[in-house]
């Protein structure tokens, strides 16, 4: 089924309502989504990557380009903070009519504001302040302020335990080399049943709890992102206590070089459905801590 707007459909709806021209550039334009303060928010498809994602375009531009300069910070703001309850942007750029955009991952989910009308228990209304907090923690933590926080500026979507196959691993490509001349790392992964049924089973448990709310449901997806998409990569050196079976020992130290330890995502096993990002700080800690004793012996 082609989701695309033809040519003649496109023309009508940008004379109606002035929707923009993404010609010249990689985007096609799919639907309006929402409008904002001093945007309006698009749903396009990435031609050259092939996937959805979401474009915020200034409604107008200025003499003195005074708004187009606070869209690109925003936007610059926004690339800068990398957290799960975060937007990435991917790609910035200027319409031909000199209206400036960025692009977004488009979000699959439902806003806070459409939840709460919903009958979520006091415990998971909780759960969702206390994400917002942490997400909002983060940018403070980084001297952003978020002036327009509400409700309806928070999505909801669902994550999941991706688990460790041995068919997924990582080796050297025998061919292509970076500009030094090292073999560059070639990737052999895909999800496996496991990661294809639970997305299924998280779109029929928030089907049935939006129904439930008495929500008008319009669009229903389980679509599993592309391999890799997420923020924190993780495994590839793994830790164990078998060198045959594993790269690292418990303190994040390889057992062939014993001078060499990994200390960020990669010694996990599995991912799973919560940020790791304090356990991969805490687990360095205590390499550090390890290192550095092992270093006063002489060890090292």
């Amino acid at each position: 089924m082609n989701h695309f707007l033809d040519d003649q459909a496109l023309k009508r709806l940008r004379t109606a309502g002035g929707l923009p021209e993404f010609s010249g550039t990689r985007y096609v334009l799919l639907e309006f989504l929402a409008r904002g303060g001093m945007g309006t928010v698009y749903a396009a498809q990435d031609q050259t990557l092939n996937r959805r994602v979401a474009i915020k375009v200034l409604d107008s531009s200025d003499a003195n380009g005074e708004l187009e300069g606070r869209l690109l910070r925003e936007a610059r703001v926004l690339a800068g903070l990398e957290h799960p309850g975060i937007v990435p942007v991917h790609d910035a750029g200027t319409l031909a009519d000199g209206r400036v955009f960025y692009v977004m991952k488009f979000v699959e989910g439902s806003r806070v504001d459409e939840l709460l009308a919903g009958n979520l228990s006091l415990p998971e209304r909780l759960r969702l302040f206390l994400r917002i907090c942490e997400t909002m923690s983060f940018a403070h933590s980084s001297g952003i302020l978020h002036r327009d926080l509400k409700p309806a500026n928070v999505m909801v979507g669902a994550f999941g335990e991706v688990l460790a196959r041995y068919e997924n691993y990582v080796d050297l490509d025998p061919v292509v080399k970076d500009k030094w001349g090292i073999p560059a790392l070639r990737f052999h992964y895909k999800f496996g049943d496991n990661e294809h049924r639970m997305a299924e089973d998280m779109k029929e448990t928030a089907q049935e709890m939006f129904e439930a709310a008495g929500f008008e449901i319009v669009h229903v997806n389980s679509r599993v992102l592309t391999e890799g998409w997420s923020i924190h990569e993780l495994g590839t050196a793994r830790m164990g206590s078998d060198p045959k079976t594993s790269v690292l020992n418990q303190f994040q130290q390889s057992h062939d070089v014993k001078n060499l330890f990994v200390v960020d995502g990669s010694a996990f096993v599995n991912a799973s459905c919560q940020n790791p990002t304090w356990t991969i700080m805490s687990l360095c800690w205590r390499s550090c801590d390890y290192l550095a004793d092992q270093f006063g012996k002489g060890n090292l």
